[in-house]
């Protein structure tokens, strides 16, 4: 009997991204210490209200540029004031 091997990756609930989160963006092309930083803006979602992409704003040297980014491609640094807050009130 062969049997399928259950997937860790997807079987638990994660923590969408929200408005206001500080993330890094990850660039393969780059050491991770130089990765960009960036927060997001605004959520792109699918039918299952999950988040799929995000745009981000991001500083650079010659001002400030908007992004739109996979979350596969995201680092969450730090979660929005909001988030913290909100989670804070289920006691």
């Amino acid at each position: 009997h062969a049997e399928l091997q259950s997937r860790q990756k997807w079987n638990a609930a994660k923590r969408n991204f929200q408005i206001g989160d500080f993330i890094f963006l990850k660039d393969d092309s780059i050491t991770r210490n130089h990765w960009p930083m960036g927060k997001i803006i605004k959520l792109e979602k699918d039918f299952e209200e999950n988040v799929r992409s995000v745009e981000v704003r991001v500083s650079s040297g010659d001002g400030v540029c908007i992004l739109q980014r996979p979350i596969s491609k995201l680092v969450l640094l730090l979660e929005s004031e909001c988030s913290i807050t909100h989670r804070g009130s289920h006691k």
